[in-house]
């Protein structure tokens, strides 16, 4: 507002035509060449010793935390703060789109590494030699040995390791403990057990809650696991060389999975956190990070819920089967750099529990629970605010999680596995039948994409 005298002049409260078209122009070219995407305010670095680094957006079904502009400033200050000084080399940090990187690497143009890489992202650039294998670099045990096998085997591929996780996700067990206390259900070990204690959620109209093939796709694979079975056919270089989804485990896995929507009418379609709010679902499997997401949504029912180990395959001796198919992010570095050595020295710093742990409490102290970092370092995990409760669930489940490495065309899987369960639930038909006439072009595009890859094949 203005202050003025009474019946002052006053200055116009627009600009002229001329006026508004010449500021215009002005933005309008500086657009061309304002890189709005770098994140990194050092253009004094000497180039020889700077290394270009893109952060992405992981953008998969993982729930993971996304990358925006807060998190890519307090890394960009962990950098100047830490990695800069101690180690002299410069980073030329930027927020890039992940359908970038690729197309910047096949221009020769790509930056030297990459963080916050989808697994599946990781995966496809390992196939095609964009990044580089890591497991030959010093160091790399070190870099490693933190984590859990199954993370290193999510970024694994023909014996190589292409990237370092940053995070990972599962799923678990999430219970309304003050509403099954009172209608007096135990919380389920396995999936026997669940379809115990379904008669006492429908008598008292409550309802359980199981993803579906679309919203969770790794979760027919860990019940295929967990009854004994594997995904693929083949041992190291030749894993892959035909899907095993045609064997007695993974046929009882897929059935056993379709006939809670199909005998026990789960509802495939539904927003799980709303209804466990409200009591309509007071229990159900969904990623570890919706704990996140309850305790800002759903303040009102803080301390009345909990979260356990996935229900599992009751083996003849008695031990459980629970194991979960684990979704990483990663860091990586792209074959193009010409800068290995700094680049590796930058991940392994970035990717240390220290690193990790500081990244972690600081985006979480700014941004609240909401944003609480799901870390695949199980070192930065206990330290972060978890109960002594909740973090034992989440190591115990970690500790039964396996990784995938690799597969070309696996992508056909998940597809095929997909259309098989709408045929299931949505029209009625037989899951034995539907799983079985789908594992032909399962086992085609395996065959096609071995051979594009100069893989052995199935003839």
């Amino acid at each position: 507002f203005i202050v003025s005298a009474p019946n002052a002049d006053l200055k116009r409260a627009q600009n002229t035509f001329f006026e508004s078209f010449y500021y215009g122009a002005i933005r309008f070219f500086a657009s061309f060449f304002a890189k709005t995407s770098r994140v990194s305010e050092d253009t004094a670095a000497p180039s020889d010793n700077t290394i270009k680094v893109w952060m992405v957006n992981a953008g998969t079904a993982a729930n993971t935390q996304s990358i925006g502009r807060e998190q890519a400033q307090i890394i960009q200050n962990l950098i100047e703060e830490k990695f800069a000084p101690e180690s002299g080399i410069h980073v030329e940090l930027q927020l890039i789109p992940v359908d970038v990187v690729l197309r910047a690497a096949l221009a020769g143009n790509s930056p030297d590494a990459v963080i916050g890489l989808s697994q599946a992202t990781l995966q496809d650039f390992a196939m095609r030699g964009a990044v580089v294998d890591l497991s030959k670099l010093d160091g790399f045990s070190e870099a490693a040995g933190r984590y859990y096998q199954s993370e290193i085997d999510a970024a694994s591929y023909l014996g190589g390791v292409y990237g370092i996780p940053e995070q990972a996700d599962f799923m678990m067990l999430f219970t309304r403990n003050d509403i099954l206390k009172e209608i007096g259900a135990e919380t389920p070990r396995t999936w026997e057990e669940v379809k115990e204690i379904l008669p006492i959620l429908k008598k008292n109209n409550y309802e359980f809650f199981l993803p579906n093939a679309q919203g969770a796709p790794n979760f027919y694979p860990s019940m295929v696991y967990q009854f004994g079975g594997n995904l693929y056919q083949g041992e190291e270089d030749d894993y892959g060389i035909a899907c095993d989804l045609g064997t007695e485990y993974a046929m009882e896995a897929f059935k056993t999975y379709t006939d809670f929507f199909t005998n026990y009418g789960f509802n495939p379609n539904v927003d799980f956190s709303t209804r466990f709010r409200t009591g309509e679902m007071p229990i159900g499997v969904v990623k570890y990070t919706t704990y996140c997401t309850l305790e800002v949504f759903a303040p009102e029912i803080k301390g009345l819920w909990s979260f356990h180990p996935l229900p599992g395959y009751e083996n003849e001796d008695g031990t459980i089967n629970n194991t979960y198919v684990i979704e990483t992010v990663n860091s990586a570095m792209l074959q193009t750099s010409k800068k290995q050595k700094q680049t590796w020295e930058f991940i392994k710093w970035w990717t240390s529990t220290d690193t990790q742990l500081k990244y972690a409490n600081t985006v979480e102290s700014v941004m609240g629970t909401s944003a609480r970092y799901a870390a695949a370092d199980p070192g930065v995990i206990e330290q972060l605010p978890w109960s002594n409760t909740e973090l034992e669930q989440i190591l115990t489940q970690m500790e039964h999680s396996i990784g995938i490495p690799a597969v070309p065309g696996n992508y056909m899987m998940t597809r095929m596995v997909l259309y098989a369960f709408n045929n299931v639930v949505a029209e009625g038909a037989n899951p034995r039948e539907t799983l079985y006439l789908n594992l032909k072009e399962i086992d085609k595009e395996l065959t096609n994409k071995r051979k594009e890859f100069h893989l052995s094949a199935v003839q």
